[in-house]
């Protein structure tokens, strides 16, 4: 990178099992308004192990530079010495789901219908609406789904049929228990 933040952001993009990273400074003296104290990045990352992204963020750094998040660990610098790194790892945000199908002949059923809807959850990254046409497509693309109609919420009563929006630190995620199946 050919800034710290880039630089950082390049090192921990390149761990192994990374999906998703975001960088974020406060190069003032004061608190910032997302939390980050003075003179610290924040990275907030998907994927990957602790210690691998807590060796990247340690030798991507500026020197004087603190590091902020939810996660804590060590890792040894240049020179031996242990260093503790902090960065935050996105939390989760349940999503509840309700898709209604209207069945056709060979309808795979209604596992087939929370499997499909799962898999477009697996797929979500951090920061990242998750959206309405992705559960529609994989839901009519089951064999004898002739339609459906899918409603999506933050809780059983919040569901309404439209993309389910999650903050930059947060991602959607689904559970087969609060995905319900019914009928058109």
């Amino acid at each position: 990178g050919s800034s710290p933040l880039d630089a950082i952001r390049s090192a921990v993009s390149a761990v192994t099992g990374v999906v998703k990273v975001t960088v974020d400074e406060n190069a003032t003296d004061a608190i910032g308004p997302t939390g980050i104290p003075p003179h610290s990045v924040e990275v907030v990352v998907q994927g990957g192990a602790d210690a691998d992204i807590a060796a990247a963020i340690l030798g991507a750094r500026a020197g004087g530079v603190g590091t902020y998040g939810t996660t804590t660990t060590t890792a040894l610098d240049a020179g031996g010495v242990t260093r503790t790194v902090r960065f935050t790892r996105p939390s989760d945000r349940n999503v509840y789901i309700t898709v209604d199908v209207r069945r056709g002949a060979l309808y795979a059923g209604d596992t087939a219908v929370r499997d499909a809807v799962l898999a477009v959850g697996a797929a979500q990254l951090m920061g990242a609406a998750l959206q309405l046409s992705d559960i529609i497509v994989a839901v009519r693309a089951l064999a004898g789904v002739t339609n459906c109609r899918v409603l999506i919420g933050g809780t059983i009563i919040s569901r309404v049929a439209a993309d389910f929006a999650v903050g930059a630190r947060e991602i959607a995620k689904m559970d087969s228990s609060r995905i319900a199946v019914g009928s058109l």
